[in-house]
């Protein structure tokens, strides 16, 4: 079963990155058995949590600021 489409695809003036193989919806955006969101990002091949956040949003918007990715993500 897919997860559903997040409803917010953009916030804080960045584009969120989207997955749909996540059960979050959004990339690098994990829940925690806490029921908390954790952002991570790739580094060196590795993930590297950057952040624990209450809501998906909250954590999406960090990995869409922190992601090495082309200009579009905040335009």
């Amino acid at each position: 079963q897919r997860p559903p489409t997040p409803e917010v695809t953009e916030a804080q003036g960045v584009k969120l990155h989207l997955s749909s193989t996540s059960n979050t919806g959004y990339l690098d955006v994990y829940r925690n058995p806490s029921g908390r969101y954790q952002a991570s990002l790739r580094v060196d091949g590795r993930q590297k949590a950057v952040g624990t956040y209450d809501t998906a949003v909250e954590a999406a918007v960090t990995v869409a600021k922190s992601h090495p990715c082309c200009e579009e993500c905040s335009e």
